[in-house]
């Protein structure tokens, strides 16, 4: 006859029971310590914002939050996310993010660029006719969403261009009249998204337009006043649609080398030392909607016969003109 087993003490019952709570303390535990953590992270954050955004106001510049876009285009007046009480408590910066940040014509220097590299979902932003320069460009490398920059009659040039490669979500990059050479482009090759290029009155030859022959989604280009003669660096651009080449010193052989970008529907070539023979080569390009030829060498005859082979075209020879072809 089997021996009856022996009953098991409060202290081995209650065992398991001890096992699954102390499970569920510690996963509490991990739960709630990754939610402070991201707290304390989201409110280190928005503290940091509110003091670049407030930098950014007091050197004379405008912000725009995310919030305040819908379908990518500004509303005014838009409030932000997240309830009325909670946003009075711990503030606007811990709802909602800087997207853009307009500094044209500021005082913003060099030094007080450093804040807004804490702004990590910045998409816009604009310098033009600042005193920004080289070292400023390495405060907006941490900016791995920037989009468009604009850095117009600043003294940016060729060694601030080797931060701005690292922007490979750049869209719209202008550098009209800055100190950029042919040097400075070789720092952008990797920029293969870029859809509008502006280096208009820059130092930049035919050997700097090497650099651009990646940007394959390129749609707009703007060398003006640049010391460019040959394009031939621009054919594999099939993208661009607006190209500006007034006062450059493009001639009729080089307007022979556009003859595979069929998408083009805008080109100005006011002042560029071209002739009938060049602006022949434009007939092929039948999307072309508008053409400035004002201060070259063309002919009454030679422009009668462009607009005979691209009727849809807007052709400014004159000055009278310059009406018709405004950009």
């Amino acid at each position: 006859m089997p021996s009856p087993k022996a009953s098991k003490s409060p202290t081995e019952i209650d065992r398991p029971a001890k096992r699954r709570r102390l499970k569920w303390m510690a996963a509490g535990a991990i739960v709630g310590g990754l939610a402070l953590a991201a707290f304390i992270r989201i409110s280190l954050e928005a503290h940091t914002q509110r003091v670049a955004v407030a930098d950014i106001l007091a050197a004379g510049g405008r912000v725009t939050y995310e919030h305040e876009f819908v379908d990518g285009k500004p509303v005014e007046s838009a409030p932000p996310p997240g309830p009325a009480v909670l946003r009075g408590i711990l503030g606007d910066d811990y709802f909602t993010t800087v997207v853009s940040v307009m500094l044209e014509k500021s005082r913003i220097d060099d030094i007080g660029l450093a804040p807004l590299g804490s702004l990590r979902r910045l998409a816009v932003l604009n310098l033009n006719d600042t005193n920004v320069g080289d070292p400023g460009m390495v405060y907006l490398v941490p900016l791995n969403r920037l989009n468009g920059l604009w850095l117009q009659e600043t003294r940016v040039g060729d060694d601030g261009l080797a931060f701005i490669g690292s922007h490979k979500r750049l869209e719209i990059l202008w550098l009209e009249k800055t100190p950029v050479h042919d040097a400075g482009l070789a720092h952008l090759t990797k920029l293969v998204n870029l859809k509008v290029l502006n280096l208009t009155g820059t130092d930049v030859s035919d050997k700097g337009l090497s650099a651009l022959e990646g940007m394959k989604q390129l749609k707009a280009l703007y060398l003006g006043g640049t010391k460019v003669e040959g394009l031939k660096s621009l054919a594999g651009l099939d993208k661009l649609t607006r190209l500006w080449l007034a006062d450059t010193k493009v001639t009729d052989d080089g307007l022979k080398q556009l003859e595979k970008l069929h998408g083009l529907e805008r080109i100005w070539l006011d002042g560029a030392p071209i002739t009938d023979a060049g602006i022949a080569h434009l007939a092929e390009h039948k999307k072309l909607e508008q053409i400035t030829l004002r201060r070259t060498g063309v002919s009454q005859a030679g422009v009668a016969a462009l607009q005979a082979a691209l009727p849809q075209a807007k052709i400014a020879w004159r000055e009278i003109d310059a009406a018709k072809a405004a950009p």
